[in-house]
């Protein structure tokens, strides 16, 4: 045996008895049989919990992130990548130059004037205050014309075309295929404080309703796209415009451009900044998953500890032996810290791979459905598996793990040798 001659002076290398003997002690603890069943179940219950608990964290995790994508992308339609209003006042001035010399800006793969303002609705009898949006028809057809569910971006008698939300759509009780006169929009003048006539303090325009998209209730229930030229001819503001709208090309680089825009007369947001808040909630929600999922992980790692306590009560006789042979206690401690650790290595792994099994499934097959999802715009669950989750949920569970271990191990050892 390697011990014997050991301890008669054979081999006087220590280094090679060190790894001989925890080589055979972890293999002979955490793989051999033992003596009491119970140790078994314990120990394979520390493993599941542990497997369960990781799983558990990564599912949560990529739930989140499929929600918090899909709360982006819902937005993404409507906002640019990056959008420039004016520092003061509601509009800045937009000229062909203005334009060109934005276009022009490596990144930048398209520029829009937009003009948003509030406006009345009237069809019929039916009034609603909404959001009007002139836009360009280039800017329809790269971002809006998936989401039209009735009629086109196409222009109307009025050579104008009037896209509706569909939830204003419906307060209006408007019918595409059976429009009996144009939408009146009214909006207010400016520099008129005492009107003498009622008519005179509202500017107004008309336009058949050419459309109709839906995309998130709360867009769907406030906007309604016009031609730019409609807005600035309405709002008796002739090149100006209250957002410049910039997207960019794949992979460019978001802060340099809007270094490059920046202006001392502009307010230039990325699409983080211009739903700071928004923003803000899907990382504190990620936070307190994070937080209540490490807490069950902590609480499952005492399954760990109770497994590592009662193998170190069974294997009293062996520990003696191995104290005569020569085996000091810091050496005894740490086969079972190792112990401990493969427990947490394998039920981590484990963890990992049902994780990752679940949420791929769940990505690409919606196995979980929503309840009355015909509300919502998605009917499964929405996942988006994310490697940083996984590496941070192995990390979390290690560290855990290699706590738990080396508690027990230090303080069961040294109490069991005191005695």
């Amino acid at each position: 045996m390697p011990y014997a001659l050991y301890l008669t002076g054979t081999f006087s290398n220590k280094n090679y008895f060190d790894l001989i003997f925890q080589y055979f002690i972890a293999k002979r603890y955490l793989i051999a049989k033992k003596s009491q069943q119970a140790i078994n179940i314990i120990t394979l219950i520390s493993i599941i919990g542990v497997m369960v608990g990781t799983a558990g964290l990564v599912i949560v995790l990529s739930v989140f992130n499929g929600f918090g994508n899909l709360m982006v992308s819902l937005y993404d339609t409507f906002d640019a990548d990056i959008k420039i209003t004016a520092t003061t006042g509601k509009t800045i001035s937009v000229t062909d130059s203005t334009l060109t010399e934005i276009q022009h800006i490596e990144g930048v793969a398209h520029v829009f004037a937009v003009y948003e303002e509030n406006v009345l609705f009237k069809y019929g009898d039916k009034q609603v205050i909404g959001k009007l949006k002139g836009i360009p028809l280039q800017y329809a057809d790269a971002a809006l014309q998936k989401t039209i569910i009735d009629g086109s971006f196409a222009a109307d008698a009025y050579q104008h075309f009037a896209v509706f939300g569909a939830g204003i759509a419906y307060q209006l009780g408007m019918d595409l295929d059976h429009v009996t006169q144009p939408i009146q929009m009214y909006v207010p003048k400016t520099g008129i404080d005492n009107p003498v006539n009622v008519d005179d303090a509202f500017n107004q325009a008309s336009a058949l309703p050419t459309g109709v998209f839906s995309l998130q209730q709360d867009f769907d229930n406030q906007y309604v796209f016009v031609p730019l030229t409609f807005a600035q001819t309405l709002f008796d503001a002739p090149q100006k415009a209250t957002a410049i709208e910039v997207t960019l090309k794949p992979n460019a680089p978001t802060k340099l451009v809007q270094q490059a825009l920046e202006n001392k007369n502009w307010q230039v947001q990325t699409r983080q900044q211009q739903h700071a808040f928004l923003y803000a909630i899907i990382n504190s929600e990620k936070f307190i998953a994070y937080f209540i999922l490490v807490l069950i992980l902590i609480i499952s790692t005492f399954n760990i500890l109770g497994s590592l306590t009662m193998l170190i009560i069974e294997k009293q006789k062996d520990l003696k032996l191995f104290l005569s042979m020569g085996a000091t206690p810091k050496k005894i401690k740490q086969v079972f810290v190792i112990q401990g650790l493969m427990i947490t290595a394998v039920g981590s792994m484990g963890g990992l791979l049902l994780g990752f099994i679940v949420c791929f499934c769940q990505q690409h097959f919606g196995i979980i459905k929503i309840a009355n999802s015909q509300s919502f715009v998605v009917d499964a669950y929405p996942v988006a598996i994310v490697a940083a989750d996984f590496i941070i949920c192995m990390l979390i569970v290690t560290c855990i793990g290699a706590i738990a271990s080396f508690y027990t191990a230090h303080f069961v050892v040294s109490k069991y040798i005191r005695s």
